[in-house]
């Protein structure tokens, strides 16, 4: 099930998750980082004095049952170390808590419980129930719908009128937060025949093994940057056409 630990460790190193964390709550080109993360995480639960376990780590069986304590408004307090139990003086002295896999947390209370984590510290986050349960099932970066472009279509790619920095660096980050990506470019694109033009589109290079996850996760990055009617259309440089083959110049190259 899981590993439990009863006594306050003395360490300086900050568990990877709560790093991502921090960052992500400002920035939104690592959210979709901390999520992938989140689950194979270790974090942590206050527990009541009525579980009779050994001090230090052990190994528990499948029969071992464990008393999570919660807020008086139901929400389970969770932490991504040892160290945001104890933020804000709120907690003194001796507590009782446990160090168990994200995954195995969720599962305890089958999608029914709202989180909270690290709520005493500047930087805090509800995890609703329907939030975790996409998360469990890969259901939370929703997949877009495809566009095609039409044979026969007058189309002209240049750069952006308006270079977006700010969306510029946000792509950038997050796809240093993906191994798969081997290069991303961004280009203004005007369709003759489409109301919507120009728009930005973006090509992504990759090993092709997850390609619509990156796209899917990049939505949540680009979102915030996009004005009312705004649009931004991705596409795989691995199709070979005359657009992508145009797009993969130095001219766009962004990452």
């Amino acid at each position: 099930m899981g590993l439990f630990d009863f006594l306050k460790p003395k360490s300086n190193e900050t568990e990877n998750i709560e790093v991502i964390f921090e960052k992500a709550a400002s920035d939104t080109s690592y959210r979709p980082l901390f999520y992938r993360e989140l689950l194979k995480s270790e974090l942590y639960v206050l527990t009541t004095n009525k579980n009779e376990f050994p001090k230090g780590k052990f190994i528990a069986g499948k029969d071992t049952k464990l008393q999570v304590r919660t807020f008086k408004n139901g929400l389970v307090p969770v932490f991504t170390s040892t160290d945001r139990i104890f933020d804000s003086n709120i907690i003194k002295g001796q507590v009782n808590y446990a160090a168990l896999k994200a995954s195995v947390i969720f599962e305890m209370f089958k999608d029914k419980a709202t989180f909270i984590l690290n709520p005493y510290s500047k930087v805090s986050k509800e995890l609703l129930p329907e939030e975790i349960r996409q998360l469990r099932t890969n259901g939370l970066f929703e997949t877009k719908e495809m566009s095609t472009i039409a044979a026969g279509e007058t189309v002209s790619l240049r750069l952006p009128s308006i270079y977006p920095v700010n969306l510029v660096e946000s792509i950038k980050r997050y796809c240093g937060t993906k191994k798969e990506i081997k290069g991303a470019y961004l280009a203004e694109i005007t369709i003759e025949s489409s109301k919507n033009s120009p728009y930005l589109l973006l090509g992504i290079e990759d090993n092709m093994t997850n390609t619509q996850e990156i796209f899917s996760e990049l939505g949540v990055v680009i979102r915030p940057y996009l004005g009312e009617g705004e649009i931004i259309d991705m596409v795989s440089l691995s199709d070979t056409t005359i657009i992508t083959e145009y797009l993969k110049t130095n001219q766009f190259k962004i990452y």
